[in-house]
């Protein structure tokens, strides 16, 4: 698989609900050499 060496990555989705998306993704493109990984959320689900 390509090295993702250097690389910064910006991901960007509409709801945060647990984050394992985002924790599962950012594991990943940490073990192929990613660099730099932020997430942004426009929204949180928040429980009750």
């Amino acid at each position: 698989m390509k090295n993702l060496n250097l690389a910064k990555y910006l991901l960007i989705d509409d709801i945060l609900t647990s984050g394992n998306s985002f924790i599962q993704i950012k594991r990943k493109l940490t073990e192929l050499g990613a660099k730099s990984i932020i997430g942004i959320f426009l929204g949180k689900t928040i429980s009750k």
